[in-house]
C-alpha cells in the first residue's frame, strides 16, 4: 500500500513536470527537455537538507522506544528460522535459505537479510537498534528526496519544504517505526538511488552510469 502511494506521488511530479516542460516549449520553441541543474549546489542546502534531518529525527525519535510487535515481526525474524538459526547454519547457508524462501507469501530477501545483520549487531534483546536502521535508511531516503529536488532545479527552500513533507508525512509511519517493514525504506532508498542515477545519465551518457540505474532498480 505503502509502495503504491509513493509510486502515485511519483506520477503526479511526473505530470507537473511535463505540464513545465510543455509551457517552457510553448513559449521558447524549443523541444522538451527536463530542466537539470549543472550548477553547484544552491547556497545553504547543506544547511536545509540538515535542518530536514533534525525534523525528521525530533518526529521519529520515539520509535527508538519501540519494542517488536506481535504482527508479522515473529515469522519476519524473531521465529524466522534463518534469522534466529536455531540449528547453527552457516552464513551462506542461512542467505541461501533467505533468497529461496518467501515470507508469509511476500518475496523480500533484502530486508529477511538485513534482519540478520540486525540480529549479529544488536540480537532479540536490543530492539532500538533494529529501530535505528530504520531510522538512518529513513534519513537517507529523505536526503536523497532533498537532492532530488536540487537536481531538478529547484531553490534550496523549495527543497527543504520538500524533504520535510515527505519526511514526516503520516504514511510513513509504519514504514519507520515499525522493524518488519523495512522493505519499505529500503525500496525508497533504491528507488530513489535509480532515479537520481538516471538524472546524472541524462547529462553523462556513461555506460558505469546507466549500470548502476539498473542495478538499483532491479534492488528496488
Amino acid at each position: 500500500h505503502n509502495i503504491g502511494i509513493l509510486n502515485f506521488r511519483g506520477k503526479i511530479l511526473l505530470y507537473y513536470l511535463q505540464a513545465r516542460m510543455s509551457k517552457q516549449r510553448k513559449n521558447s520553441g524549443l523541444k522538451p527537455k527536463v530542466k537539470m541543474s549543472d550548477q553547484s549546489p544552491p547556497k545553504g542546502s547543506i544547511m536545509h537538507l540538515a535542518l530536514a534531518l533534525v525534523v525528521c529525527v525530533v518526529v521519529f525519535f520515539n520509535s527508538l522506544q519501540n519494542g517488536f510487535v506481535n504482527w508479522d515481526d515473529p515469522a519476519n525474524f524473531l521465529d524466522n528460522p534463518w534469522i534466529a538459526n536455531p540449528d547453527n547454519l552457516g552464513f551462506f547457508d542461512r542467505i541461501a535459505g533467505i533468497f529461496t524462501s518467501d515470507v508469509l507469501g511476500n518475496y523480500n530477501p533484502l530486508s529477511i537479510a538485513s534482519f540478520m545483520i540486525d540480529k549479529a549487531l544488536f540480537g532479540f534483546e536490543n530492539p532500538m537498534g533494529w529501530h535505528l536502521i530504520n531510522l538512518l535508511l529513513h534519513l537517507l531516503v529523505v536526503s536523497l528526496v532533498f537532492k532530488l529536488f536540487i537536481r531538478l532545479g529547484f531553490p534550496s527552500m523549495i527543497a527543504l519544504i520538500g524533504a520535510i513533507i515527505f519526511g514526516v508525512h503520516p504514511m510513513h509511519v509504519e514504514s519507520v517505526a515499525w522493524v518488519t517493514e523495512r522493505k519499505d525504506v529500503l525500496y525508497s532508498a533504491f528507488y530513489f538511488g535509480a532515479l537520481l542515477q538516471y538524472m546524472k545519465y541524462r547529462k553523462q551518457k556513461s555506460r558505469s552510469t546507466i549500470l548502476s540505474v539498473y542495478l538499483l532498480f532491479v534492488l528496488a
